[in-house]
């Protein structure tokens, strides 16, 4: 079976090893007959897949040293922090000085289209087994690194409007406002999609605190630059994206990466911190609703429209326990720990 038809043909959850877990073949190309072979509901051949610029909801974290946002600058990755109004002024001016610091990392970057507003990544061997692309330093060693060597910063700017197709600099990253201060994160999720989400295509929701992308297999999870990262899991998604019962697309937690590989996927469980959406494919009326948990919430909504979720299981993310970094919900988990237990 190809990962599209055994997808297509299964419509709970697997168990191999673990609960809610499959293993398949991925094929470099899922054809027509493939998809018609199987009791999925395809969409027009016509349609192309779209990925858009990744989106982070963000508070009070600005002049955090580690983030989402550093990842992503050094992948050339367009992205967008929706921040509140007490909080814009800081990020401008904190993501102004960052792009200016950190270097696009030499290697595979994204295409960047700023009259749609569309993200692709060029076709490489990234998803085979053999591939292990050298991992770029974090950004904030390797600008420290440059400075006390003395080398001649070169303009991150420049070279992302360079290798993102002459796209203008301001189209690597954008920061969107909220309406009202200190309404919580349902309220910044919501406005998210009703607002800043394209109403079409695929768009990733990240959390502002994840420090590392990585990849697992043969047992061991190696870091990853975020733009390997996302190329292999659009590609992914691209390829079941005929399938229009699946929702809702997610990364894995790394602690929970090592024993997967490139097949393994789960279905209709948990999908937080790093997410694909897209809105066309939402039950009507969906929405975040609690004040914490509202990710789970939201998948349980999916899942009850009639949507399944998919977890790529061997790509994951690294983040601090919820809770110990400053900023974010954080005061809320300090004031209300008995809501997350």
């Amino acid at each position: 079976n190809s990962f599209c038809t055994l997808l297509a043909t299964q419509p709970h959850s697997f168990k191999r090893g673990d609960a809610n877990t499959t293993s398949c073949t991925m094929p470099q190309k899922i054809t027509k007959s493939a998809i018609n072979s199987t009791n999925s509901v395809a969409l027009p051949t016509t349609e192309t897949v779209h990925f858009h610029r990744v989106i982070i909801p963000s508070k009070g974290r600005a002049e955090a040293r580690r983030a989402t946002w550093h990842l992503l600058l050094a992948g050339g990755i367009p992205f967008t922090v929706v921040v509140e109004p007490q909080d814009a002024a800081a990020y401008e001016t904190a993501l102004q000085a960052l792009a200016d610091e950190v270097p696009v990392a030499v290697g595979l970057h994204p295409v960047f289209d700023p009259t749609g507003d569309h993200v692709s990544f060029p076709d490489s061997d990234s998803d085979n087994d053999d591939a292990r692309p050298a991992v770029a330093a974090h950004p904030n060693r390797k600008a420290n690194a440059a400075r006390s060597r003395g080398r001649q910063k070169r303009s991150s700017r420049a070279v992302a409007a360079t290798d993102l197709q002459n796209s203008t600099a301001s189209s690597r990253y954008d920061v969107a406002v909220l309406p009202l201060n200190d309404q919580g994160v349902s309220f910044a999720r919501n406005h998210i999609l009703s607002e800043v989400a394209p109403a079409r295509g695929w768009f990733w929701v990240m959390d502002d605190d994840i420090t590392k992308f990585n990849r697992a297999a043969g047992g061991k999870s190696r870091e990853m630059p975020a733009a390997e990262v996302m190329q292999i899991a659009s590609h992914r998604i691209a390829a079941c994206a005929q399938h229009s019962d699946i929702g809702l697309f997610s990364l894995e937690y790394q602690q929970f990466s090592f024993m997967y590989g490139d097949d393994d996927i789960c279905m209709n469980s948990y999908a937080n911190i790093a997410v694909c959406m897209n809105r066309a494919r939402m039950p009507p009326g969906i929405r975040y609703r609690l004040r914490v948990r509202e990710d789970y919430d939201f998948v349980l909504q999916m899942i009850q429209g009639g949507y399944r979720t998919v977890r790529l299981r061997n790509l994951s993310f690294v983040v601090p326990v919820m809770g110990t970094k400053a900023g974010g919900m954080t005061p809320y988990y300090d004031a209300q720990k008995r809501d997350i237990r």
